[in-house]
């Protein structure tokens, strides 16, 4: 497995929607996992020309008309992440567990009777599926050799003139500047200050932590150029710990429609809304060990959340060849979202004669609503059913990330969007899977593989992993069982610009148990 699976590979703050957004974060929000039920998790996913599975509905819609009788089904999934994180040469083990509810839904299925109708059967459904898990957790801690915590704020800064991003003068309604009784300058609070910075093109929240690191007394202006800072953290080689905390999910609720056609063909359709939440806290302290430097300690905290909702369709069919062999299409349009951005900072720098500059707005900065292009995704896939003793199924998708772009009416974002053309590519997925199946129980495995998203392969490289599962049929009622592993190595950049370029190898293990149960009605 090729290196780096997915990264944050920077935090460049764009535009207006990538306040406090990485590339990580964009791809996020953009991709799904082989989250859902038990069934469709054991053979990895590979159910396109299979349908009879509610998570598999939700990929393609024709497979509602696959089922016989109505049906329902909920899943819980119990999952695991282990990281190992070498972070300049030291190495930190983290680890951590979570439980979800994976999907819940039911499907409707009406029959007709007439032999002359060539409709025999129609699917109505209800779905929800957990596209995404954000949840992570782990610890960087090295000594860096590259820079300081310093230098990321001087690559914050560097291009404002001081005053830009420090108090300014209240105005009066002529535009000149209000004075108190005694005839001085009144200037705006530092809380109005920061609200500001935060509202003006082309600072956002850029300009605000360069405001933060100034208020500190972190970074300086230099005497002969308003436009460039100095760190007063000298040294290079400090103690870093670096805690990131990720939280949150995005999740689809499908409307399912579908149609049997002549015993053999099978066409359907979901109208799909997205819920998106990602939360994402990371805090830095760093210890200067150069005795000789004013500044011994500095903590620096972020907390981030973006949310929203979206809207997406999805076409799809499947085609009985013959009584063994399956065919499958289908195609997931665009989702259009609209997101909200919220962030919440705070900065503190202890000096070596006992003082502390604390600096926290203490409050949670919300920025205006964006939209954002997810792209759309386009599956085939084969089947062979070997009768009542098992099936083997294959599918291979592509969804190509270039085409996320984000829009508003009030901002220009074709900077961004030049830099995630130039950034992501296609993925190209395989899955494979198969089950065997013994009076009412059934074995089931598969293997998944994808191709890197990022079109430079030292940012990420390709990805698989496998699955194994069980189930027993009494029926009417079906119980299910899944297993999966996948294991990435993943490039971790906390905070990136010229100035500061710090990043971990980080060694990641998912795995994960699903089990599903469903009722048919």
């Amino acid at each position: 497995m090729k290196n780096l699976i997915f990264t944050a590979l920077s935090i460049f703050l764009l535009g207006h929607a990538s306040n406090a957004q990485t590339t990580s974060d964009i791809f996020d929000i953009s991709k799904t996992q082989n989250l859902g039920t038990a069934r469709y998790n054991g053979l990895s996913g590979a159910f396109g020309a299979l349908g009879g599975d509610l998570t598999a509905v939700a990929e393609n819609p024709a497979g509602g008309a696959v089922f016989t009788s109505s049906y329902g089904s909920a899943t819980l999934s119990q999952n695991g992440s282990d990281f190992n994180s070498t972070y300049f040469d030291n190495t930190t083990q983290t680890s951590d567990t979570n439980l979800n509810l994976n999907q819940i839904g039911a499907i409707l299925i009406l029959k007709s009777d007439s032999e002359s109708n060539s409709i025999n059967k129609i699917s109505l459904g209800l779905l929800y599926n957990r596209d995404n898990d954000y949840r992570r957790e782990f610890q960087l801690d090295g000594n860096s050799n590259i820079g300081n915590i310093g230098d990321y704020f001087v690559g914050q800064a560097n291009g404002y003139d001081f005053r830009d991003i420090s108090p300014r003068p209240l105005l009066n309604d002529n535009g000149d500047p209000l004075l108190d009784e005694d005839g001085n300058t009144i200037f705006e609070t530092f809380e109005q200050a920061y609200v500001n910075i935060g509202n003006a093109p082309n600072f956002e929240a850029k300009g605000q932590q360069a405001f933060l690191a100034r208020e500190a007394f972190l970074i300086l202006e230099n005497d002969n150029n308003n436009l460039t800072y100095n760190s007063e953290i000298l040294g290079s080689n400090n103690s870093q710990i670096v805690d990131i905390i990720s939280r949150g999910r995005s999740s689809k609720t499908s409307v399912n429609v579908a149609f049997e056609i002549d015993h053999k063909i099978y066409l359907g359709g979901n109208i799909n809304f997205h819920n998106y939440n990602l939360r994402k806290n990371i805090l830095v302290n760093e210890v200067n060990n150069n005795t000789t430097d004013d500044i011994s300690e500095v903590f620096f905290e972020t907390r981030s959340r973006s949310f929203g909702n979206g809207i997406s369709l999805n076409f799809g069919g499947i085609a009985k060849v013959n009584n063994n062999l399956r065919l499958g299409l289908s195609y997931q349009t665009p989702t259009w979202s609209t997101l909200q951005n919220e962030l919440d900072q705070n900065i503190s720098v202890f000096f070596r004669n006992g003082e502390v500059s604390d600096i926290d707005p203490a409050l949670v900065f919300t920025y205006p609503e964006y939209d954002i292009r997810t792209p759309g995704e386009l599956s085939a896939s084969i089947a062979y059913i070997f009768g009542k003793n098992g099936l083997f199924s294959a599918q291979y998708s592509r969804k190509d990330f270039s085409n996320i772009k984000y829009d508003d009416n009030a901002f220009d974002f074709t900077v961004l969007n030049n830099r995630i053309k130039n950034t992501f590519q296609a993925v190209n997925t395989l899955k494979v899977g198969g089950e065997y199946r013994y009076e009412k129980w059934r074995l089931r495995g598969g293997i998944n593989y994808a191709t890197s998203p990022y079109k430079n392969d030292r940012i990420a490289g390709d990805t698989q992993g496998f699955s194994l599962g069980t189930g027993y049929d009494w029926g009417k009622w079906k119980l299910d069982i899944a297993y999966n592993h996948i294991e990435t190595d993943v490039n971790e950049v906390p905070f990136e610009n010229d100035n500061f370029q710090n990043s971990a190898a980080i060694n990641r293990k998912d795995d994960a148990l699903s089990i599903t149960l469903g009722v048919n009605f």
